[in-house]
């Protein structure tokens, strides 16, 4: 794993999709809702998924990835970010 976050998105806020060439990702909405977005990449699609609080998404390999929160006031979104490199490491024998 390279990192694990946690994102907080003020209402009406995002992450400015965007994609990793060498990593994959999940993201799990721990609270709000909004549109989480899983494209073909550097292709400019986005692909926008309605998500709220307990859904999770895999992000492949140099896929779109990024979340446009729906919160409208009140409490932020919270989504918690795991990444890791592809391809993995090999492992020294």
């Amino acid at each position: 794993m390279v990192s694990l976050f946690i994102m907080d998105f003020a209402p009406g806020g995002t992450n400015i999709p965007h994609h990793h060439e060498m990593e994959e990702e999940i993201y799990f909405i721990l609270r709000g809702h909004g549109d989480m977005v899983a494209g073909g990449g550097a292709d400019g699609n986005e692909g926008r998924y309605p998500a709220a609080a307990g859904d999770a998404f895999f992000i492949r390999l140099n896929a779109t990835v990024g979340f446009y929160s729906g919160t409208k006031g009140g409490d932020h979104d919270l989504v918690l970010a795991a990444r890791s490199r592809f391809p993995f490491p090999k492992k020294k024998e």
